[in-house]
Parts: structure tokens; sequence; C-alpha cells
């Protein structure tokens, strides 16, 4: 069974968090740091598809979900 852990990311001004998923018993083999799509417009870190996350947990990866600032919280400038 994949475990799923909930790490805080300090952020000045912001709230952000990131997510690990590691299947516990399985030797891990990679790590797969995932930022999930949206343009700095929209999305978060549990987007990434279940299947996914356990193809690559199966597979002996970790994976990492991140959050970063959306906007109109960042600019590009």
């Amino acid at each position: 069974m994949i475990e799923k852990k909930i790490i805080p990311v300090p952020c000045a001004g912001y709230k952000k968090s990131a997510t690990l998923y590691v299947e516990p018993g399985r030797p891990l083999r990679a790590a797969v740091l995932y930022y999930h799509g949206g343009a700095l417009i929209y999305g978060e870190r549990e987007d990434l598809p279940q299947y996914h996350i356990d193809r690559l947990c199966g597979d002996g990866c970790a994976v990492l979900a991140m959050d970063y600032p959306l906007s109109p919280n960042v600019s590009a400038g």
C-alpha cells in the first residue's frame, strides 16, 4: 500500500506543501519530482492521477509532488 506524507514547504508569503508518495518496504530505484501543469494560472500538486502514482511507486520510485505560487500571486518579470 502506498504511503502518502504531506510536507510543509517554507515559502515567504505563500502557504505551500509537497506530497511524498512511497511504497514502504520496496527498495527505491529513483525519485520523480512532479510539478503540475497550468502555466502558473491553475492546478495543484494533487492533479497527478492515481494510476501514475501507483505505477511509479510500484516500479520502485518515490514521487514528490510540489506546489508553487500561482498567478496573480507571482509574476514572471
